[in-house]
């Protein structure tokens, strides 16, 4: 995993995360896909060597000049996501300032010569409050560079108290979490269409719910069905209010291949089939929740999804 990480790394410039110079290497920005690619299905020592490669994909997504390199990033990312686990929590909105103030006072705890056991436990307290942050009203870099601060702390890395040790992989693991849906998100609304396809099917596998707002804001101008017929799976899956009104609006939709998918996805959460006929659908929508109104369903998204099943 190391060399196909080194690899992607020398393969760009630091400064603008251009390609380097391919005079000498016609095949640079094929070794670099190539790399992204077997990085997905990479194993790594430490749950360290994760978060390196997940914070450069989420680089490539938004930086890469190659269109399969951001494409196999994404389809990268899922595959990690899926090895990852899932731990639950209610995420602590944050604009950056509490996760600062967090990490300063972990530092200063860490700084003390002989780091005692009270000390120890209030840095556990910190680090678990800094897994559970979730960055709002900022750029999605932030989530990148606040892998940083468990790999790039060297005391942190050498941490071998099993207690601690447990609760520094699991804030990691929060925060990869955090950083990998975010960057899926952000390829929703990629230039090329395979690169959205790629992402909103990562959302679809990992159960991203968050993303619905930007699947269905993506839907009313995307111009490929192929995101849309992934877009329309994705829907489904979720299941959510907001959800089911955009799937009742692709009944409508001039791809025929699209609309077959939206009947085919609300007939699973319906348990039957309405057919074609959106009053129907609307109907039913409507007797699972009253306050749905159709003519006016882009205003009418709510703020909390509720379940339709």
């Amino acid at each position: 995993g190391d060399v196909y990480k080194r690899q992607v790394r020398n393969s760009h410039r630091e400064k603008d995360f251009c390609y380097e110079c391919g005079q000498d290497d016609p095949f640079l920005v094929d070794k670099n896909v190539d790399a992204v690619q077997r990085l997905g299905h990479a194993s790594f020592g430490r749950l360290e060597g994760t978060a390196e490669v997940v914070e450069l994909f989420s680089e490539v997504i938004m930086e890469d000049r190659s269109a399969l390199a951001r494409a196999s990033a994404a389809t990268s990312l899922t595959q990690i996501g899926l090895k990852l686990p899932d731990y639950r929590c209610r995420p602590i909105p944050d604009d950056g300032t509490r996760f600062l103030a967090l990490m300063r006072e972990v530092d200063a705890l860490y700084a003390r010569q002989a780091c005692d056991a009270n000390a120890k436990r209030v840095a556990m307290d910190r680090i678990r409050q800094i897994g559970d942050l979730e960055f709002t009203s900022i750029d999605f870099r932030f989530y990148r560079q606040s892998l940083k601060f468990f790999y790039g702390r060297k005391f942190l890395v050498d941490e071998s108290d099993p207690a601690v040790r447990q609760v520094i992989d699991t804030a990691l693991t929060k925060r990869l979490n955090g950083l990998i849906h975010v960057s899926l998100q952000a390829a929703v609304d990629d230039p090329v269409a395979q690169v959205r396809a790629d992402a909103i099917r990562g959302l679809k596998t990992l159960g991203d719910a968050e993303a619905i707002e930007a699947v269905v804001m993506r839907l009313e101008y995307e111009s490929s069905w192929l995101v849309s017929m992934e877009a329309v799976e994705y829907l489904g899956k979720i299941g959510t209010r907001e959800g089911v009104l955009a799937l009742i609006r692709l009944l409508d939709d001039p791809n025929a291949s699209v609309r077959h998918k939206a009947r085919v996805s609300l007939g699973q959460l319906a348990g039957q089939d309405f057919g074609f006929r959106r009053e129907n659908w609307e109907r039913w929508a409507h007797s699972k929740d009253p306050t749905l109104e159709f003519e006016d369903a882009d205003d009418d998204l709510g703020d909390a999804p509720a379940m339709l099943r």
